[in-house]
C-alpha cells in the first residue's frame, strides 16, 4: 500500500455574530480538512494546520509512502515542518485513519 495523495481542503466561514476568546473577537473561523488516499483505495482524514505546509511541504514527502510507517512519517514531516505541530497532527492522523 502507497500514497497516491494528499487533499487540502480549506474551509471558513463568517458567523452573524462574531464571537471571542482568549485570543480576540472575531466573526470569522477558520479549519484545514486532509485526506491522504492510497493505491488501494482506502483514505483517511484529518482536521487542522496551515493549508500552505500541508501542501507545498508534508505531501510531496508523503506521495509514494507506506502510510502504515506512522513513526518514520512523522519524524520526517515534523523536520521537514520545521516543528509545525498543528500541521504534522493533521496529516499524522490522516494517516492513522487509514
Amino acid at each position: 500500500m502507497k500514497i497516491d495523495r494528499v487533499d487540502v481542503f480549506p474551509l471558513a466561514h463568517t458567523l452573524d455574530v462574531p464571537r471571542g476568546d482568549g485570543r480576540g473577537i472575531s466573526a470569522r473561523r477558520a479549519t484545514t480538512i486532509v485526506r491522504v488516499s492510497t493505491d488501494e483505495g482506502a483514505h483517511g482524514w484529518g482536521q487542522g494546520g496551515r493549508p500552505e505546509v500541508i501542501r507545498g511541504v508534508l505531501a510531496p514527502l508523503l506521495v509514494g509512502e507506506d502510510p502504515r510507517e506512522t513513526g518514520r512519517l512523522w519524524h520526517r514531516m515534523f523536520q521537514a515542518s520545521r516543528g509545525d505541530r498543528r500541521s504534522v497532527g493533521a496529516v499524522d492522523v490522516a494517516l492513522w485513519d487509514v
